[in-house]
């Protein structure tokens, strides 16, 4: 019989911005580059582990565009499935709502859903010009998700 699981996951992305209390890179620790919105319209920017706690990977996060919006996809495997989901875009780290400590307040994030029934993939499609954000831009991607299993 398999019993229910529920954790908050973290992208790759999160994980390192929590790890670093807002700063880039955290000292000892690497992770993914900032993506470049530089490339052809549609082509994947960059694709991202997500964790469940610390060490259960659990699915991908993909951020690519077109020359209107910047999608940022949450793909779960291995029967995980998605609650919540909150993404929030900036053009740098100082963008990202912290909590004094620094660390990100998933909460206070731009985009949010519930997702009831859950799900296992969900992409956010977010306009850049109303951010600010331009064909070939850098930006800042920071995404939670509450999952379960089965």
């Amino acid at each position: 019989m398999k019993g229910l699981f529920s954790l908050s996951a973290l992208s790759a992305v999160l994980a390192v911005l929590a790890a670093a209390g807002c700063q880039y890179p955290p000292e000892g620790v690497t992770g993914p580059e900032i993506p470049d919105l530089g490339v052809a319209p549609g082509e994947p920017v960059s694709e991202y582990p997500i964790w469940a706690g610390q060490n259960i990977l659990i699915g991908t996060l993909s951020v690519y565009n077109d020359a209107d919006y910047l999608y940022i996809t949450y793909t779960l495997f291995d029967g995980w499935m998605l609650e919540e989901t909150h993404v929030h875009v900036a053009s740098d780290l100082s963008g990202i709502p912290c909590n004094r400590n620094g660390i990100p307040v998933p909460g206070q994030f731009a985009f949010g859903a519930c997702h009831d029934p859950t799900v296992a993939v969900y992409t956010y499609a977010i306009e850049m010009e109303p951010w600010g954000f331009q064909y070939g831009d850098e930006v800042v991607v920071a995404a939670h998700a509450a999952v379960n299993k089965w």
